[in-house]
């Protein structure tokens, strides 16, 4: 269900280190291997929305640092800001996902065992799934990078299960900062064991009968575990001393409640068969995915048991909620399937209702979090606790002490949406991450100012642009929509197909372009003249200011110096 940016290839766009180097050669020189972020961002006009506190309007907050430098109604832009669109814009803490998803290079026992060579009635425990001293964080297979798209999301952190198994190994909560290093996104190596009762395949146990059988078995194995190793260091005599065992490590730090355990299950029995296991092995659950976890409302706010509730919503096959206008027309088999999803969907509700503590999750990244919180809000979640449920409380639960307040002197980490995340048309429009932004295409129509287009620029259009004393020439190839959206290409030093986005508003310009060697697009703003043939503007670069002048018509950039292309 979840919604994903599907990149595009770019262009080399070498033409942009040229061009800057006429604009900008004192800063080129210095040979800087990644463009320097401006000193210091600057956002108006916005309505601030706490998870503790009063909804804010027409504040200005200040980055500098990586932190919230200022943040208020009258606050002085600092002359060094780069100042972003913020005006009638929503600022939000980052979204933290509790149940998240990214690439881990996890083994796979069959690639490295023979299966002639396993038992199907006592394989190695890498084949059962029960690898409980495993960690996700050591087997990362990402950077920054390919973070972007949670990050375009507004998912500032996310809690990573260890996937494949009973006792797959250890989760790792991430921060989603743009770091070049998996490791540096791991903000807490073990903050928790990922349980399930997931059978293993083709071996033993591979029924749910014998995967309880062997968890309650691993738990009192390592019971006698310990009773051995203890009777070893003390000096008695007459067994032989059992070695070193990590994964009966783990399970003692689990039984002794030192480390959390997040149980994945979601049925009304298999829960029941968590939170058996749970007592009677004095285990740190948590609940993981929680669709029925309503029946157990009461038990768990009780026992102080936290769900990590998933928004991964099934969709409905025989009811048609839209069609659903006649009491007492639905079959049968639609009456059953609509009391199933309204009992899930109201299940955040019930919870709260109860005094349990839960997150809003994406269910392992299949979730989305716009759909799934406007349908649990629709079923009776206050809005409140749902960001709530999406911010602070996921925040508190993993141990992430900076993330889920906004306010000066921490940590620069929230995301900006076009409206209340309650509107169907809400997009995030920038997330900060410890400072860093991710500024998310809008495709031409965040600049309009819903004024109907005095024109059309379809076509190609030719100048330059200028800064520094010098010029460098361009031309762009555009496509406009009825909207005034605009899509296209711009070609500069011979490379071309460099990626462009953007709109006209009655007169008014803005073009965004997107070259991969700058850590931030190159924005334009402009004026369409009266014949409707010029555009004249400014913009701003990592580098600085420019001009631009363009023409409709002409050809590429080759052209317009008088080439032959």
């Amino acid at each position: 269900m979840r919604s994903r940016r599907s990149f595009r290839p770019r262009a080399r766009a070498l033409w942009l280190p040229a061009a800057l180097a006429a604009l900008a050669p004192a800063v080129l020189q210095a040979q800087y291997q990644e463009p320097p972020p401006p000193a210091a961002y600057a956002l108006t006009g916005l309505t601030v929305v706490q998870p503790n506190g009063p909804v804010l309007d027409s504040i200005t907050v200040v980055v500098r640092n990586g932190l919230i430098e200022a943040m208020g109604p009258e606050v002085t832009i600092p002359p060094d800001a780069r100042v972003l669109e913020g005006e009638g814009l929503h600022l939000y803490p980052g979204l933290v996902d509790a149940w998240g998803e990214v690439d881990v290079a996890w083994p796979d026992a069959r690639d490295v065992e023979d299966d002639d060579d396993v038992t199907a009635w006592s394989p190695p425990r890498s084949r059962q799934g029960f690898m409980p001293h495993r960690r996700v964080a050591d087997h990362l297979a990402i950077i920054g990078e390919a973070l972007e798209d949670q990050r375009e999301d507004g998912i500032v952190a996310s809690l990573v299960q260890a996937r494949g198994g009973m006792a797959p190994g250890m989760a790792a909560v991430l921060m989603h900062r743009n770091a070049q290093m998996p490791w540096e996104l791991v903000e807490h190596a073990e903050p928790g064991l990922s349980m399930s009762l997931r059978a293993a395949g083709g071996v033993y146990p591979s029924q749910l009968f014998g995967v309880l059988a062997f968890l309650r078995q691993a738990f009192l194995d390592a019971e006698r575990y310990q009773v051995m190793r203890t009777a070893q260091r003390d000096g008695a005599r007459g067994f032989i001393p059992p070695g070193w065992d990590p994964d009966y490590e783990t399970l003692l730090v689990a039984m002794e409640g030192e480390l959390p355990v997040f149980f994945e299950a979601d049925s009304d029995e298999d829960i029941r068969r968590a939170l058996d296991l749970a007592e009677e092995f004095g285990l740190y659950l948590t609940l993981v995915g929680g669709e029925e976890a309503w029946v157990h409302a009461e038990e768990l706010a009780e026992r102080r048991i936290p769900v990590l509730v998933s928004l991964d919503f099934p969709e409905p096959d025989e009811w048609d909620p839209e069609a659903d206008t006649i009491p007492g027309a639905l079959t049968p088999a639609a009456a059953r399937e609509k009391e199933e999803l309204e009992n899930i969907w109201s299940n955040a509700a019930r919870l709260r209702e109860a005094g349990v503590t839960f997150s809003l999750t994406s269910g392992g990244g299949d979730g989305d979090f716009p759909e799934g919180l406007r349908k649990v809000v629709e079923y009776g979640l206050p809005p409140l606790d749902a960001l709530r449920a999406m911010t602070i409380v996921p925040a508190g639960l993993l141990g992430l002490s900076t993330v889920g307040i906004v306010e000066p002197g921490r940590p620069a980490t929230f995301m900006v949406a076009t409206n209340s995340l309650l509107q169907e048309d809400a997009r995030v429009r920038y997330t900060f991450v410890e400072g860093r932004l991710t500024e998310v295409d809008m495709g031409g129509g965040d600049a309009g100012s819903g004024e109907a287009p005095a024109g059309d620029l379809t076509g190609t259009w030719s100048g330059t642009l200028s800064g520094g004393g010098q010029e460098a020439p361009v031309s762009f190839t555009l496509t406009q929509a009825e909207d005034g959206s605009l899509r296209g290409t711009v070609e500069a030093m011979g490379d071309s197909d460099v990626p462009v986005s953007g709109s006209l508003a009655g007169r008014e310009v803005t073009l965004r372009i997107e070259p991969d060697d700058l850590p931030e697009p190159i924005v334009l703003t402009g004026t369409l003249s009266e014949d409707g043939n010029t555009i004249t503007g400014g913009g701003s670069t990592p580098f600085g200011e420019l001009e631009f002048e363009l023409r409709r018509g002409g050809g590429s950039w080759n052209a317009f110096l008088g080439g032959a292309r």
